[in-house]
């Protein structure tokens, strides 16, 4: 699959916002708030990464494993709201933009203590198409070599 065959728009944040609201997120704290780029190589990602960092956001590169391109991601804490994940979307988009062949994937936040209980098993999530999927739950985030070292496996939503 290309990147440009699945892009998360504006339905799917809306939609992954309610997802963590759903599952007992309070959107008035501070939560990792992750950004997924791809890039056409290993310097593209390097500079990317760079300009990224730059906002603010701590960022690692690694070669995608599905398809001949790198992945970049970005992260740091914020409030996950309508504004954060347009003004976010927004910015990704631009860096991405000014390099031929890379493309802003997709973001995704995570739940944290302060959100109080959260039972695995309540929230529905949405797939790369932007449609639920089968069951429900507040899903733990799949981790993978794009994962920044020091994210724990704790329920998240994503648009992807």
């Amino acid at each position: 699959m290309s990147v440009e065959e699945v892009r998360p728009s504006a339905a799917h944040d809306r939609r992954a916002i309610a997802d963590l609201v759903e599952c007992g997120a309070d959107l008035t704290l501070e939560r990792p708030f992750r950004h997924f780029l791809t890039a056409p190589n290993r310097r593209s990602a390097a500079i990317i990464a760079r300009q990224i960092s730059e906002a603010g956001y701590d960022t690692s590169s690694v070669p995608s494993a599905a398809m001949d391109a790198w992945i970049v991601v970005a992260e740091r804490l914020a409030i996950v709201d309508d504004t954060a994940v347009r003004l976010a979307r927004s910015f990704m988009e631009l860096i991405a933009s000014r390099h031929a062949g890379a493309a802003y994937d997709r973001w995704d936040a995570e739940l944290t203590d302060d959100d109080g209980d959260v039972e695995l098993g309540a929230l529905p999530w949405l797939d790369a198409a932007g449609r639920r999927a089968d069951g429900t739950g507040c899903r733990p985030p799949s981790r993978s070599p794009t994962s920044p070292p020091s994210a724990r496996p704790t329920p998240s939503a994503s648009t992807r």
